[in-house]
């Protein structure tokens, strides 16, 4: 009789452990899933930002003439490829930690494009729906990065607790990183 009682309760455990295991799972898969979405709203954004920012820098550079525009100018198209290759490159694996620091660097390098966009318009001001484009690319990525950074600490918060900790790694699910670049604020907008 006393090995019934041992199974069953072995059994009972297991069972507990199995379901346990299952309700962790779902969770993770629930935060990774959260923060997946986001960062679909953060691609977009940098997509528009980036697009905008090829436009501006376009009319911008069109009024100045020498070597140093052209230069500026190959070098602003650099990072909106740049950009966009890294949008696409964490498309495939959105809360791959290499995957985003890369995206992370490919955002500073547009926001320095940026900079020298409006260095140059200090010379000849941007129009004020330009000004007004550019703000609400920033305002939107900054707010998508911010959703998405929340979403990716939940995640990770998730992943770090010690039973499902082990469950995240059973099934390989790594933990991420947030996008360490936001955009700059224009200084003329103060």
């Amino acid at each position: 009789m006393s090995t019934s009682w041992g199974s069953l309760f072995a059994m009972g455990f297991a069972a507990f452990a199995l379901l346990w295991a299952f309700g962790a799972y779902n969770r993770l898969m629930r935060e990774r899933s959260a923060a997946i979405r986001a960062f679909g709203q953060v691609g977009q954004a940098i997509e528009e930002r980036a697009a905008v920012l090829l436009a501006v820098s376009h009319a911008q550079l069109v009024h100045a003439a020498g070597d140093e525009a052209q230069a500026h100018w190959h070098r602003i198209e650099a990072c909106v490829q740049q950009a966009a290759n890294a949008v696409a490159h964490v498309h495939a694996k959105p809360l791959d930690a290499g995957r985003l620091g890369a995206l992370s660097a490919a955002l500073a390098a547009l926001d320095e494009s940026l900079r020298i966009v409006r260095q140059l318009a200090a010379s000849a001001p941007l129009p004020m729906e330009v000004q007004t484009q550019l703000a609400r690319c920033d305002a939107r990525l900054l707010t998508q990065a911010e959703t998405f950074c929340a979403a990716a600490e939940r995640y990770n918060e998730s992943r770090a607790q010690f039973p499902t900790l082990m469950v995240a790694r059973l099934f390989g699910l790594s933990a991420t990183q947030p996008l360490r670049s936001a955009p700059s604020p224009d200084p003329s907008a103060s």
